[in-house]
């Protein structure tokens, strides 16, 4: 069975040699990349590529490019790839810490405003209205 984040992290923390510790633990690291989950999700939730693409207010050439694995996004792409897959609150987290774009953080006004339309089930060009009515750069 793998180990959690937690379990990992009390390992390294005791772990006396990294090399060792990067042996001992192969099995426990996140191999999975963004095209890779993007996909699963596409399949998961029975949905077409150019829906979300289009969902995401991406242009064609970039989104395949991204589930292709062609492109890796920046956080704002990224966060509106989330909206377009409909995924919640713990999925876009995790979407975001694969693509190494640093997870929605609550006390950053911004990130509370998307968790928010997240957490409620909005469309991007929702999300959109609130952050711009609300003072803040829009995803985009």
């Amino acid at each position: 069975m793998r180990k959690s984040t937690q379990e990992l992290l009390e390992v390294l923390k005791r772990s006396p040699s990294l090399k060792n510790f990067l042996i001992e633990n192969e099995d426990d690291f996140a191999d999975i990349t963004l095209s890779e989950f993007i996909n699963s999700f596409l399949s998961q939730k029975q949905l077409n590529k150019s829906e979300v693409i289009q969902s995401s207010n991406l242009t064609q050439v970039y989104g395949y490019k991204i589930f292709s694995g062609e492109r890796i996004p920046q956080r704002d792409k990224v966060l509106c790839l989330a909206f377009g897959l409909k995924l919640n609150l713990d999925e876009t987290q995790r979407m975001l810490k694969i693509a190494a774009a640093g997870a929605l953080y609550p006390k950053v006004r911004r990130d509370s405003i998307i968790m928010f339309a997240i957490k409620e089930h909005t469309d991007l060009f929702t999300c959109n209205e609130m952050l711009y009515e609300l003072g803040e750069d829009i995803l985009e």
